[in-house]
């Protein structure tokens, strides 16, 4: 069995599960703001050379620190009075996505 990289995990996640989750919001991305937030968080951690949704940071290897601090902003976002309806639901899902690739317990919206 080949020996596991450190960039086989995305935060706690394989990138199976992420690729796994990332499958699962694609079907509704379009029609859920929320949905968008998460399948936008998964298409930057997975394809490498897409900005982060929120800070717009590129990576070529991702570490929790990244995945903390996107999170951070995402939530910020999402918690904006100022921002439209949409924006800020688009904030959670991306939000809970980070959240999930950490491993963090789900926070009630």
């Amino acid at each position: 069995m080949p020996a596991r990289t450190l960039q086989d995990y995305i935060g706690v996640r394989t990138r199976r599960e992420v690729r796994c989750a990332e499958a699962l919001v694609i079907a509704c991305a379009t029609e859920s703001p929320r949905a968008g937030g998460a399948a936008a968080v998964y298409e930057w951690v997975l394809a490498g050379d897409s900005p982060a949704p929120f800070t717009g940071a590129l990576h070529e290897e991702l570490h929790d620190l990244e995945l903390a601090v996107e999170e951070r902003t995402a939530l910020r976002a999402a918690h904006e009075p100022g921002r439209a309806a949409d924006e800020r639901d688009f904030a959670r899902g991306a939000a809970g996505a980070l959240a999930w690739l950490l491993g963090f317990t789900p926070l009630s919206s």
